[in-house]
């Protein structure tokens, strides 16, 4: 039969009114036969990638488990109490008072007594241990013929490297199940540069998967926690980081921050975190946590490495040591800046500028004190601060961040770059809103809390138009002039502003409190932004109550802060410094002056506890 005659036949059929019931419903039962056979094929395709990425989550653990570390069953005479800086290890090694190899030692076996289990801070995803001690070993000879002044901004420092930093024979996941069966081919470009210097890594930091979220949790390596208490998160996703760097596991990080993922966990544990201007530092060479390393919303909200510390001046080292002609010459897209001791060192009286709240969300009383306190460090030493007017809000800051970077819709890249593996649970909130349908927000925004409508309202099932993403485009270059122009127009040379309006929140509720659009300013602008810890909180800030909020924000979201807020003593508390384009060191040199100032001296005592 041609095709036709069997078209003019099927419509024969179906015109005929006593067999149209029974070939319609035989239509539908067809229909549904292999919608069900094609959901049950893909039901059973990713049960067999999620098996498969299950094996390979538990050899890695098992291959981790069964590692030898002869490190470990050395003998140490480090003192346990006194735990150094980075600047003061480097120093230490200079005057031949500390024994490079020694420090090794004893910085191993306390990753791995408080580090690398589930009751501690469960941080460490990769123990390098034997190989930091051959370099530490090394190091000795070289020591014996080194001129003191021209020693490496990092020598001997041991290093936490964040597990999406490429570093030859380890891996780099990104918390990604699928990136488990291949290992760094090379170190990555900033490696070289911090190797160079000096730098010794010890082991690697856990981050959330597909370091998406402010949290820090995978299906590889599990949940970190915070040492100031662990039933809080340490943030993310640079999480495991912070955690090793506050319980004095090393005194120094490699990180990176693309929407605060180096501040935010600073903030929650209470260490130094410094985002430089992206454009002075390379990501060469190491992963990003989409499908083949493509991360396209980085061209127009870029992401940089960065260090973290338990101080100002080894951040400073860290940038003295990866502003160098290795990156530039590595890397041609990198700004050919050294870093500019006079800028950095300069004590000529600055204008500094504050505001106390983004509009978004209030800072808590904690949040409150801090940035008096820090105000009056920078007072006391002859500067002029004074009140400074942003020219755009924390709604303003949120529509941007969240409209550009899921611009894609449905989270698609996220998901993408997962190859099979199941989202974890702390996603959820996201793939909810993602998946509203596009004519249901403007009905739901009308019953929904101001806030969250308007998180809502960022973004689309199915994603931006090219129109819609181009707009958002030309209101971040509006953001960026008129944030020049309000600094140009008052004079300041810096900024300070709270860093996360709440200490560290318990785990699983960042799906549920957006209090991180303080930290997208430096990330939509470019700008260098430090977070610095100042105090912690006192039993009796404890509350975070409905009637000093604005109207706007006596919501859903405010009620569940005040949640958190209940059993938050002795948490830490950060402000942010930030300075425009390339002033790095300017923002350094402020972030110094107030930690010096304020002299936060608060260590966590929580992981101890529980150690094994």
């Amino acid at each position: 039969m041609t095709s036709p005659a069997l078209f003019t036949s099927a419509m024969e059929t179906f015109a005929d009114p006593v067999l149209l019931p029974a070939k319609a419903e035989r239509l539908v039962v067809l229909i549904l036969v292999i919608a069900a056979t094609h959901l049950l094929r893909k039901l059973r395709e990713m049960w067999c990638r999620q098996s498969e990425l299950n094996q390979w989550i538990h050899q890695t653990r098992m291959e981790g488990q069964e590692k030898v570390h002869n490190v470990l069953t050395m003998a140490t005479t480090t003192n346990d109490s006194v735990l150094l800086t980075a600047s003061e290890t480097r120093q230490q090694i200079l005057d031949k008072s500390l024994d490079p190899k020694q420090n090794i030692i004893f910085l191993a076996k306390r990753c791995r007594k408080y580090g690398t289990n589930q009751e501690g801070v469960n941080s460490v995803t990769e123990e390098l241990y034997d190989d930091a001690y051959a370099t530490a070993a090394a190091l000795e000879t070289k020591l014996e013929q080194m001129d003191a002044k021209d020693a490496p901004p990092l020598l001997g420092v041991p290093l936490c490297v964040k597990d999406c930093v490429g570093l030859e024979g380890s891996l780099s996941t990104g918390g990604l199940a699928c990136r488990l069966n291949r290992r760094d081919k090379q170190d990555s470009l900033i490696m070289e540069a911090l190797k160079e210097a000096g730098a010794i890594p010890l082991c690697k930091g856990n981050v959330c998967q597909g370091m998406g979220i402010s949290e820090s949790v995978n299906r590889i390596w599990g949940r970190s926690r915070n040492p100031w208490n662990l039933s809080r998160s340490p943030g993310g996703s640079s999480g495991g980081d912070a955690a090793l760097v506050s319980t004095g596991c090393v005194p120094l990080s490699v990180s990176a921050d693309g929407a605060g993922s180096i501040r935010i966990p600073a903030s929650c544990c209470g260490v130094v975190g410094f985002k430089p201007s992206p454009s002075r530092l390379t990501f060469k060479n190491s992963m990003r946590p989409k499908k083949d390393d493509k991360y396209g919303s980085s061209l127009v909200v870029p992401a940089t490495m960065g260090p973290m510390a338990r101080s100002v001046e080894d951040c400073a080292n860290f940038m003295r040591a990866v502003c160098s002609p290795t990156v530039r010459r590595g890397d041609r897209n990198v700004i050919p800046l050294d870093f500019n001791e006079a800028d950095y060192q300069d004590t000529r009286k600055l204008k500094i500028g504050y505001f106390m709240t983004d509009g978004w969300m209030d800072p808590c009383p904690t949040g409150k004190r801090a940035m008096k306190e820090a105000i009056e460090a920078l007072k006391k030493q002859g500067h002029m601060v004074v009140p400074f007017q942003p020219p755009t809000d924390g709604w303003h800051h949120n529509r941007l961040f969240v409209g550009i970077t899921a611009a894609e819709g449905n989270m698609r890249s996220y998901r993408e770059g997962l190859e099979g593996e199941m989202m974890i649970p702390e996603y959820a909130p996201l793939v909810g809103v993602a998946a509203l349908p596009n004519f249901f927000r403007p009905i739901a925004k009308l019953f929904l809390p101001k806030r969250v409508g308007h998180l809502l309202g960022c973004g689309k099932n199915g994603g931006l138009t090219g129109y819609e993403i181009w707009d958002l485009c030309a209101d971040l270059l509006k953001m960026k002039q008129q944030w020049s122009d309000a600094f140009n127009d008052t004079g300041v040379d810096a900024v300070i502003f709270p860093s996360l309006p709440i200490p560290a929140i318990r785990h699983g509720q960042c799906g549920k409190i957006m209090s991180v659009a303080y930290m997208f300013i430096g990330n939509l602008l470019g700008w260098p932004c430090g977070a610095l810890p100042i105090t912690t909180v006192r039993q009796d800030e404890q509350h975070y109550r409905f009637e000093d909020l604005p109207k706007i924000q006596r919501d859903i979201m405010s009620k569940t802060v005040a949640e958190e807020m209940v059993g938050s003593a002795g948490l830490p508390m950060s402000i942010s410094i930030m300075t425009p384009g390339f002033e790095d060191e300017k923002c350094l040199r402020v972030m110094k002056e107030i930690e010096k100032g304020v002299n936060f001296q608060a260590r966590p005592t929580a992981f101890q506890a529980k150690s094994i």
